[in-house]
């Protein structure tokens, strides 16, 4: 039972990042279904075997968090709609607690950084294929199929960091050679993303990933130094001409808006 719970942890965060594009009026998301029989598996698990691992003091932030958004709706200006917000961040907190108690080895951890790399890898294939076939999200901003561009910007800056810490890793399992080439490649492939999105949400966001892996490429040897150089230039090189002018200039009152407010 806890393997297939594992497995329904895995699938629930592989399909986070593109949860919108498969989405259904009546039945809601793909993410929401799998969320839902991960949380009856998990819950049946716990009952059958009798055993939780136990929370940290993280695990009280969360609830607290959670319990603060409640009571906001005291003062809120919309109660309908806090109500559905409150919702969502208690399930998010039930997410938390459960991956928690199914993801306790390193191998696991990573295991599942690497499926929300992998679901962010099809959101940007979707923007993409937008791009080529010239499918506008908003104002000649490009996103995947169902996703706001700014959503869809802060998907894919979340997953910098989470690629660069995943390329530096030690003791690779097999096919590790591949994965890590395929995370460094998803820094440019993210910003290419974030470009065509003219997020500046998610190009502010992407600063901290960005510098996480100035300081992380220290640790790497010279060689590999030297072929990410030679990666990140080619895909300068390639990937400039893309963008539109029209994210380029959006994205270039990023310093504006922020000092003006």
């Amino acid at each position: 039972m806890r393997k297939l719970t594992y497995w329904l942890s895995l699938l629930l965060i592989f399909t986070i990042p593109w949860e919108a594009m498969v989405e259904d009026a009546t039945l809601g998301s793909i993410t929401r279904l799998i969320g839902l029989a991960l949380a009856a598996s998990w819950a049946i698990m716990v009952v059958t075997t009798g055993r939780i691992r136990r929370p940290t003091p993280f695990h009280v932030a969360v609830l607290l968090l959670v319990l603060w958004n409640a009571v906001s709706i005291f003062w809120s200006g919309n109660g309908a709609r806090t109500s559905q917000h409150i919702m969502t961040w208690v399930q998010l907190a039930a997410m938390v607690f459960i991956l928690w108690d199914l993801l306790t080895t390193r191998e696991a951890f990573q295991t599942a950084l690497q499926m929300y790399v992998a679901g962010a890898y099809v959101v940007f294939g979707n923007t993409i294929a937008n791009f080529f076939a010239g499918t506008t999200s908003h104002w000649e901003r490009f996103s995947a199929e169902g996703t706001n561009p700014d959503d869809l910007g802060i998907v894919l800056a979340l997953g910098i960091p989470v690629a660069l810490y995943l390329a530096g890793r030690k003791g690779a399992a097999p096919g590790g050679f591949l994965l890590k080439w395929a995370n460094y490649a998803y820094i440019p492939a993210s910003l290419l993303g974030i470009a065509l999105s003219g997020s500046r949400t998610a190009l502010i966001a992407a600063m901290p990933g960005l510098l996480f892996g100035l300081v992380s490429i220290t640790r790497v040897s010279v060689w590999a130094k030297g072929a990410l150089a030679v990666l990140f230039v080619a895909a300068a090189f390639f990937i400039t001409p893309l963008v539109p002018q029209a994210s380029l200039q959006r994205l270039g009152t990023t310093g504006t808006e922020v000092l003006e407010g």
